[in-house]
């Protein structure tokens, strides 16, 4: 989790230093998704693909995020809207996003809170 920290680190101050750089976004939004930061990266790839609109990469990154967010508004929604409560549903979606999000304690956490209230 550290090596994510300083990595969120080391870019803020690239930033700093030039904001105009794509690929200091893109390590940026990669940091920040491994934590499980979901509004964070999702920020962080918006605006390296304006900086660089035509990198080859951009709609594969584009539809991880979407993936990402997908998951992320089905956790909410199983695990904490009254009216569709399903928790077995939420630890199955904290199971899909710590896929791209593996060091999100967030997600950790929550998933094992929807475990115990399954039971």
């Amino acid at each position: 989790m550290n090596e994510f920290k300083k990595a969120i680190d080391d870019c803020q101050a690239g930033i700093r230093i030039n904001q105009n750089f794509a690929r200091i976004y893109k390590r940026l939004w990669k940091a920040y998704l491994m934590t499980g930061e979901i509004s964070k990266a999702t920020s962080a790839l918006h605006q390296a693909k304006l900086l660089d609109p035509e990198a080859k990469e951009n709609k594969a990154d584009q539809e991880l995020m979407d993936t990402v967010n997908h998951q992320q508004q089905m956790i909410e929604k199983y695990g904490t809207n009254p009216e569709d409560l399903d928790f077995d549903k939420a630890v199955n979606y904290c199971t899909s996003i710590l896929v791209n999000c593996p060091y999100s304690i967030h997600h950790n956490c929550l998933k094992v809170e929807y475990m115990l209230r399954a039971n």
